[in-house]
């Protein structure tokens, strides 16, 4: 295949999250997007509180890459809840905790610097991303399989 003649993908099974008012998510097993949706936040942390399906389903996985949280000035100028996202991750932190899975941190603005819509493209993945939640969740994804390799 064309992607993977140009880029090399780490052969893993992983789950991705941009951590949000509305979450995106992404499952990649051996390398390859196999499902890419969003949550909203009131759901996730219920899912994560009462050990919903949803949640049993993401603790398979053993390798949770999460987009870390940071405090950017505009963000609260725009009306955003800055806090929400520092728990969000905590309640994921909360859920692979829960069935010993590895924990990666990744910087937004490092990620999506190196894997731009391009790549995304080059990937075969993009027409499984309908919005910004889920391409970021793929850029974390993506970012880890590339730079793990």
């Amino acid at each position: 295949m064309r992607n993977e003649m140009l880029l090399k993908l780490l052969k893993t099974d992983l789950i991705a999250f941009d951590p949000g008012e509305t979450t995106g998510v992404v499952e990649i097993k051996q390398g390859k997007l196999i499902k890419a949706y969003t949550i909203k936040h009131e759901e996730l942390f219920k899912g994560v509180a009462f050990g919903d399906a949803l949640i049993k389903q993401w603790q398979q996985y053993k390798l949770w890459v999460i987009e870390d949280f940071r405090i950017y000035p505009w963000a609260v100028v725009a009306g955003f809840d800055p806090a929400l996202a520092a728990r969000l991750i905590g309640a994921l932190q909360v859920a692979a905790l829960q069935s010993n899975a590895q924990i990666v941190f990744q910087l937004a603005g490092t990620v999506k610097q190196f894997v731009n819509n391009d790549k995304l493209k080059l990937l075969g993945w993009w027409s499984l991303l309908r919005n910004g939640h889920t391409r970021d969740a793929a850029r974390h994804a993506a970012y880890y399989l590339i730079t793990m390799f």
